[in-house]
């Protein structure tokens, strides 16, 4: 994902602008995010894209990284649980 928003801002010229970047990741990640969460409540995959907006995200901001590590690692325990009630 990190090669894809480099190549993508390098063509728009605006790869070499740290703060043109981080704020072009904070709303691209940010309008992500904020769709997976309001298809929370509307029929959607929410479950998919919140990830993928926290995974946006996290190519800038340190505070994303540790929330989607956090979100995998709960992910792993509930995986194990569910593979251990199953048989």
């Amino acid at each position: 994902m990190r090669d894809f928003l480099t190549s993508a801002l390098t063509k728009l010229r605006l790869g070499n602008i740290p703060l043109i970047r981080r704020v072009i990741v904070a709303a691209v990640g940010g309008l992500v995010t904020l769709v997976g969460v309001a298809l929370v409540f509307l029929p959607g995959p929410a479950v998919v894209v919140i990830p993928l907006g926290l995974a946006i995200l996290a190519t800038e901001f340190h505070w994303a990284k540790r929330w989607s590590e956090k979100g995998r690692r709960v992910f792993e325990k509930l995986k194990r649980r569910w593979a251990s009630l199953r048989g």
